[in-house]
Parts: structure tokens; sequence; C-alpha cells
């Protein structure tokens, strides 16, 4: 929560982060807290780290630091992998997955149907990468445009093929295992600095 600044205005607060799904062993299956963080080792469908917010359809950002445990990019199997999700539970959110080989894109899913940006490769993992994913719902969800940012820079833009229709009420951060956004896992990563707003960040905010 920002005293003064450009994003000052926009009523952000901190909130803690539950952990659905636990283990009282690290390195064992479910979220663990350890060291400062949580660990999350091969996750079942309910196992995930969650924030509650309450975000009417309509224009919305979220915010993600990641960064590989090693200088080699992400190790993802199987398909795309969720690093964090803006949704309402069932069938609407803002996202923000990883490729194999580490390639980061921005996704977003209305009304059953999903549209997505290019695939954006980091040239180094050995730093960390702020990434930002902004909507733009526009006047009775007529806009539907997606902006996704990597390290300040505008990636890729593009335009949804449906409008967001519900109010977002969670943010996931990892998880959803066994969901059709998360077909794969992903190891040596780490993320952080989760963060979702209920407006439209400028280029010059992000």
């Amino acid at each position: 929560s920002e005293a003064s600044g450009a994003l000052a205005d926009q009523g952000s607060v901190g909130t803690a982060a539950v952990i659905s799904g636990s283990s009282a062993v690290r390195a064992t299956p479910g979220p663990y807290r350890w060291g400062g963080g949580i660990e999350l080792v091969s996750p079942a469908a309910t196992d995930r780290i969650t924030v509650a917010t309450s975000i009417p359809a309509g224009d919305c950002s979220l915010a993600l630091t990641i960064h590989a445990t090693t200088d080699a990019a992400p190790a993802v199997s199987g398909s795309s992998v969720t690093l964090m999700t803006l949704w309402d539970g069932a069938d609407n959110a803002v996202m923000l997955l990883c490729h194999p080989a580490g390639r980061l894109y921005a996704y977003l899913y209305g009304a059953a149907t999903g549209s997505y940006s290019a695939d954006y490769t980091p040239s180094s993992w050995a730093v960390g990468h702020r990434c930002v994913v902004t909507y733009e719902h526009g006047a009775a969800g007529a806009t539907k445009r997606v902006k996704f940012y990597v390290d300040g820079t505008l990636r890729e833009t593009f335009t949804a093929t449906a409008a967001i229709a519900a109010t977002l009420t969670e943010a996931t951060m990892l998880g959803l295992a066994g969901d059709p956004f998360a077909q794969g896992a992903v190891g040596d990563v780490t993320i952080g600095d989760a963060q979702v707003w209920g407006s439209l960040l400028t280029a010059a905010q992000v």
C-alpha cells in the first residue's frame, strides 16, 4: 500500500496468502511452509496458494516475479503450467503461463473461450523477470484487449475472442493441477511479489 506515487490511488492492501492442501513434511506432495516461503511439491488438484479478492467484470491487471533457481529456464513437463491466475473459480480468468523451455505467455479465458499471446522467452534466466498482464474490458466488454509485459517492456498485445463476464474472486499462484490450464509440471522456479489490481495499469505504471 503506497503512501504516495503513481499507484497510491489504487486502494492496494497486503493480504496473506492461504495454502490449500498441506503437507507436514518437506519435499512430500503438497504445499509446505519453508524458508520464509512456500514450497509446492507434486500438487494434487486441490493444492494451491490463493488470495481472495473481489474485482467486478472489467479492467484488471496482475503481476508476478518469476526466477529460475538455476541459470537455466524453468523445467516444464507436459503442456503449459499456470504461474498465476486472477479468476472467478470457474469460467473467467486472466492468466500468466509457462510453456516448456521457459517460454512465458498471457492467456484470457471467458465464456468457455480462450485467447493467448505469442510466447516470450527471456534472453537470460540468471536474473528474475517481472511479468505483468493487463486486461482492458471496455464498455460492455467490447474491447477485450490484453497486454503482456516482461521487465517493463510490452511484449505482446492481443484481442481476446470473448470477454470476462463475472466478478473475479481469487488470485491463485501455482497449483491448478489437473485443471485444463495446467496439464504439466514446472520445476526449478521461484515466484514472488504477486499483485492484482481492479484497474488497467498504464505502460508508465508497469
